[in-house]
C-alpha cells in the first residue's frame, strides 16, 4: 500500500473516524438488510486506510461508533418526535431490527 506524505502538528491534528461499522458499511449490516446500498459507502474504506498507514505516530486516532442498548432504552424514537409519523413507525422505530446493538457484529 502507497502512504502519503504528511506534515501534521501532533499537538494540533488528529484522525477522527466516525461509524465505520459493519450495520452501516458491511454486506449483511443493518443498512444492507434494509435495502441500502453499502458499496459506495465502502469505497472510502481503502483512503481511511492509507490515512491510518501514513499518519505520524504521535496523530490521535478518534474512533466515534454508535452503540445502541438491546433493550432499546437509549432508543432516540422514544425521545422526541421531530420525525414524521411513517418514519417513526417503521420497525426499527418500534424496535425491531435495530443497527449497532451493543456487544453484536454490527456494532
Amino acid at each position: 500500500m502507497e502512504k502519503l506524505d504528511i506534515v501534521l502538528d501532533p499537538e494540533r491534528s488528529a484522525l477522527l473516524i466516525i461509524d465505520m461499522q459493519n450495520d452501516f458499511v458491511t454486506p449483511g449490516g443493518h443498512h444492507h438488510r434494509q435495502g441500502r446500498p453499502c458499496a459506495p459507502l465502502q469505497l472510502i474504506i481503502p483512503n481511511i486506510q492509507l490515512l491510518l498507514g501514513s499518519l505520524p505516530e504521535e496523530v490521535k486516532i478518534i474512533y466515534v461508533v454508535t452503540v445502541r442498548e438491546p433493550d432499546g432504552s437509549d432508543s432516540h424514537w422514544r425521545f422526541h418526535r421531530i420525525l414524521p409519523e411513517r418514519v417513526r413507525a417503521t420497525g426499527e422505530a418500534r424496535g425491531q431490527d435495530c443497527n449497532c446493538l451493543r456487544g453484536t457484529w454490527g456494532a
